[in-house]
């Protein structure tokens, strides 16, 4: 490029050397300007560079990218190369980016299978029924060890929204947990044309152990638009279940909120170890007559501060059940309520096995025509039953017990009828008068007797706000004596006496005195 330079000697005068000044200039700028216009390649070395490409020189850094693009192809598996790339150029994305594979890891670990990962919407009208399969679907089932830790299970969330189903979600693997984020935030909702016999089905199939380890949590199921189908089913809930803030509503005529019920093709039927608390279930119209929620050998269940809506308020009352316990035994209710009902609030009944063991206590029972039903039969007793300090609110009617044995019942003001079947039943009462006792050895407590329909083996006993048994009325045990035992101050010394009849004109021509023992 230097060849048409002309050289300007030092000692040249100004008046010579300025012409070739110029040319030289001239030349320059011609030579430079080809150069830019040309179309001859340049040797990559000797071209200087900065960026974000690591290299010296254009060379180098053309080097450097055909390297990382080589690796790229190469690289397989979970070794993204964009991540790793961003995560050394962009360091706040690649926080980012570390914390979202922490949080991949943490649910991988605990088994985390959110429906909208597998392409459910819960915007209430998009079908979710095929995303919520699929990921029932992913979560791990071992049926060979059940009992085992680690080998199956998984949690089934529900994020924020609303889910239509238009099938049955069958779920037959043990050890899942169906989590949402509150009974009216994460709602599972049949569509009008629902196929299925339950919204959510509970039930292992073709296998001999039973369903454990189920938890539902946080959900809402609402079945306005399916009056078909039952809200909740389990068949033979064994061991670890738990049931917690679950709202079942608008339920249908002829079904129920939920149902736990044996497996039909299981020798071994029992459900057992069942906790379910804060879990309401209600009928949406008057007309039901299927009981709300039905129980059926459940055993060391326990429900706490349930509530059973025969139907809405604003309806009525239905007629029907708002709980029946069906072969129960170890059942403890506690602090729940039933409602709404022209039935009775509770039934408990003895159908193909003794029922036993079962504890009612501090439950509320509005507006219900009656109290309790208690049905046994004579070739299946009901045992042991406690029923304790009611709240009763615009409730009336009665206790319809039979068959029922060695069982102790608070009624307070509200009548009771006690069948031939019964024995050994103890009553507490406001007045023996709204009892009907046809039972053998049934006792009563009571604050006032009148005109009560008693057995020959009744035991009434009246008490003092103290709790002092004053006095007590039962069937006369032997010749010259009463019915009546009081209570009585012997010489400053409290005695409980039967009151005796004297001898023939004791008391005078055609009277007996009463008498009692000296001690």
């Amino acid at each position: 490029m230097l060849a048409n330079i002309q050289n300007i000697p030092l000692n040249e005068k100004l008046r010579d050397s300025n012409p070739k000044i110029n040319q030289n200039f001239q030349s320059l700028n011609n030579e430079l300007t080809g150069h830019i216009n040309s179309t001859s390649a340049h040797k990559a070395e000797d071209i200087t560079y900065t960026g974000q490409v690591p290299g010296g020189d254009v060379k180098e850094a053309i080097e450097n990218v055909n390297g990382r693009i080589s690796e790229i192809v190469a690289q397989s598996g979970d070794d993204i190369t964009e991540l790793v790339d961003a995560r050394d150029g962009y360091p706040v994305l690649g926080d980012r980016l570390d914390a979202s594979d922490a949080d991949l890891a943490r649910k991988a670990n605990v088994r985390w299978f959110d429906v909208k990962d597998y392409g459910a919407i819960g915007n209430g009208v998009a079908d979710d029924t095929d995303a919520i399969l699929s990921a029932i679907a992913a979560i791990p089932d071992d049926e060979t060890y059940w009992l085992e830790g680690g080998k199956t299970g998984g949690i089934l969330f529900f994020p924020l929204g609303k889910y239509r189903v238009s099938r049955q979600i069958d779920i037959t693997k043990a050890g899942i947990q169906v989590i949402g984020i509150g009974s009216n935030a994460s709602v599972i909702m049949p569509t009008s044309n629902f196929v299925g016999d339950s919204v959510l089905f509970f039930r292992k199939t073709g296998v001999s152990y039973p369903f454990t380890g189920l938890v539902i949590e946080n959900i809402g199921v609402y079945l306005d638009d399916a009056q078909n189908c039952n809200g909740i089913t389990v068949e033979r809930a064994y061991d670890s279940v738990n049931m917690l803030n679950v709202w079942i509503k608008n339920v249908g005529d002829t079904v129920s909120a939920l149902k736990m019920i044996p497996d039909p093709d299981a020798t071994d039927t029992i459900s057992q170890t069942i906790l379910l608390e804060n879990v309401i279930g209600i009928h949406k119209l008057k007309t039901a007559t299927a009981p709300v929620f039905y129980f059926d050998k459940c055993q060391e269940m326990q429900l706490i501060g349930c509530k059973a809506f025969a139907t809405w308020q604003s309806q009525g009352k239905a007629n029907c059940y708002p709980m029946e316990f069906v072969d129960c035994r170890g059942v403890m209710v506690i602090g729940c309520s039933v409602t709404f009902t022209s039935k009775y609030g509770m039934k408990i009944a003895a159908v193909s096995r003794m029922s036993a063991g079962i504890v009612i206590d501090g439950c509320t029972f509005e507006t219900c025509d009656n109290i309790i039903e208690i049905k046994g039969t004579s070739s299946y007793m009901v045992r042991n039953v406690t029923f304790r300090a009611m709240r009763s609110e615009a409730s009336g009617g009665k206790f319809d017990l039979d068959f029922l044995q060695y069982s102790r019942i608070e009624s307070q003001p509200y009548s009771v009828t006690v069948g031939s079947g019964c024995a050994n039943v103890h009553i507490d009462c406001y007045g023996a008068s709204a009892i009907t006792d046809n039972g053998t050895n049934t006792t009563i407590f009571s604050v006032g007797v009148a005109d009560a329909v008693l057995s020959a083996s009744t035991n009434i006993f009246l008490r003092a706000s103290a709790g002092k048994n004053m006095a007590q009325f039962n069937e006369p045990p032997s010749s010259n004596t009463t019915a009546l035992t009081l209570r009585m101050n012997k010489g400053g010394f409290m005695f409980s006496s039967r009151v005796e009849v004297g001898a023939v004109d004791s008391g005078g021509t055609g009277y007996r005195i009463l008498r009692v023992p000296n001690s």
